[in-house]
């Protein structure tokens, strides 16, 4: 059978694993049919113009653009498109449009004319450095994406000697769920504003937050309930009164990320905040730099601080020697690399609390030493294993290992995809037999309707297909799963991660 013979289906079930570049590249000068089903019927084109050589940029632009313009899904331009493409005015089908390598204030300033022309984005990236000390008026940057009446998530990052704060916005987001702002510094002060016109915000990454210890202890922070993950850094030295203060009103919060700059809170204190003000968290770290005074002990207040967090602590990480005085008999949490250290089971004589199992670096050759740590735990609910990228050859021998009580498995930072039949083996093994919520990298779509239906507990799937290619983020994948998946999944993109779906039973 010749390619120009099938229809028109499988065809544009074709396109869906391509660029729209490829697609171009390959079929376009077939035939009259080939071209008309990709100027006139398939309706998810995404262009990565960020790397293309010049001749190739202008051709599609000059040539290919115009006919696709209100097909096209997504973009990721960097400074030269606006040589090519005057206006974001009949991109009328845009949803997602990453920016980088913008080195000018001049295209950052037409990119901000251009945004409100895109009134179904919902998922907007720009990555902007500036060397030069010039104006930028970040106060309309920031009122134009918070204008902008489907956008859902944003990732802002302008590096420029003239901003060296976030600017409040005066115009209300009801749409933006996820955003990280990185490196911009916010007052404490000013955290309820910048809420206010963000009301429906879930996930805020990247912000430093400048903490003031004169604020009055009564002060309330109300619109932070919405927030469910927050990644902040705080700088300055802050007493344990702020610390409070910020916290305590973050009642729904689930996940936290936390980097104090010259500042240390115990074990003991950390305990106190989570329990009185943070019941539903799921996952904490914290990130603690402090200069120690020359003049004291600093091995002694080390001792004291180790020890604050011996019945507290949240998590170790065994990379290196530490005391052998040490012992932590109710540690929850712990990442470790194999081979263990010889002190190991001197500082944790038993895993009876241990909930969460994080391995890095995993191979083939320390199974038995994994599955001996599996062995010793009673009460394991979550298990992350991660290997080195750099590997040329799967290490799947951790599938073997039995263990059928483990709710979560994440092996979402494997160094290999799982084919189909590597699926089904998994789906048929111990760890996967009672597991509900599972993050996984797989070769295929079909790779994901084996894992749904062959696994008997799973309520949670958060998977990377290796076969999405474009910055589409998975969206025609997601269509083919809602037409070949029962309809009590509900199938997302991860708000988290852009190339992550999520099903989950409804």
């Amino acid at each position: 059978m010749y390619f120009e013979s099938l229809p028109n289906e499988i065809l544009l079930y074709l396109f869906e694993y391509l660029y729209s570049t490829d697609i171009l590249r390959a079929f376009f000068g077939l035939n009259t049919r080939i071209k008309s089903l990709i100027y006139k019927q398939y309706s998810f084109h995404s262009f990565n113009f960020s790397n293309k050589q010049k001749n190739e940029f202008n051709e599609i632009c000059q040539y290919h653009i115009p006919h696709l313009i209100n097909r096209i899904y997504a973009l990721k331009i960097n400074e030269h498109f606006f040589t090519y493409i005057s206006s974001f005015d009949q991109f009328t089908q845009l949803r997602f449009l990453k920016v980088s390598r913008v080195p000018s204030p001049k295209t950052l300033t037409k990119i901000m004319e251009e945004l409100p022309h895109l009134l179904n984005l919902t998922h907007l990236t720009i990555r902007c450095v500036i060397t030069r000390q010039v104006f930028i008026d970040f106060s309309l940057i920031i009122d134009t994406i918070w204008n902008l009446p489907k956008l859902r998530y944003c990732s802002l990052t302008i590096y420029s000697p003239g901003i060296n704060r976030l600017y409040m916005p005066t115009k209300i987001s009801s749409t933006l769920e996820s955003l990280k702002l990185t490196g911009y510094p916010i007052p404490f002060n000013q955290i309820e504003q910048f809420m206010k016109y963000t009301p429906h915000l879930k996930y805020l990454s990247s912000v430093i937050v400048i903490l003031d210890n004169k604020i009055n202890s009564d002060y309330v922070l109300l619109s932070l309930s919405t927030l469910i993950s927050l990644n902040i850094g705080i700088c300055r030295r802050c007493n344990l009164s702020t610390m409070d203060l910020l916290l305590k009103n973050l009642s729904n919060l689930q996940h936290l990320t936390i980097r104090l700059f010259d500042n240390i809170i115990d074990g003991y204190k950390w305990e106190q905040f989570i329990r009185n003000y943070l019941s539903k968290l799921k996952s904490f770290k914290i990130d603690m730099s402090y200069k120690i005074d020359r003049n004291r002990n600093i091995e002694e207040y080390m001792n004291q601080l180790l020890n604050s967090f011996q019945k507290t602590i949240d998590e170790t990480f065994f990379d290196q020697s530490l005391p052998l005085d040490i012992c932590l008999p109710n540690i929850r949490s712990i990442t470790i690399q194999f081979p263990l250290p010889d002190q190991f089971w001197s500082i944790i004589p038993n895993l009876n609390h241990l909930n969460t199992l994080n391995i890095i670096l995993f191979t083939d050759i320390y199974q038995s030493e994994l599955q001996n740590i599996l062995n010793q735990t009673t009460h394991l609910c979550s298990l992350h294993i991660k290997q080195d990228p750099s590997l040329r050859s799967p290490q799947l021998s951790f599938f073997k290992c039995t263990n059928s009580s483990i709710p979560i498995l994440d092996f979402i930072e494997l160094n290999y995809s799982l084919d189909e039949i590597e699926c089904l083996l998994f789906s048929r093994s111990s760890l996967a037999n009672r597991c509900e919520t599972c993050s996984i990298n797989v070769q295929n779509r079909h790779c994901i309707v084996i894992l749904m239906k062959n696994m008997p507990n799973l309520q949670t799937l958060n998977v990377r297909c290796e076969e999405e290619v474009s910055i589409t983020e998975n969206i025609q994948i997601i269509q083919w799963l809602n037409d070949n998946l029962p309809s009590i999944y509900l199938i997302t993109k991860d708000s988290d991660s852009s190339d992550t779906i999520r099903i989950r039973i409804q």
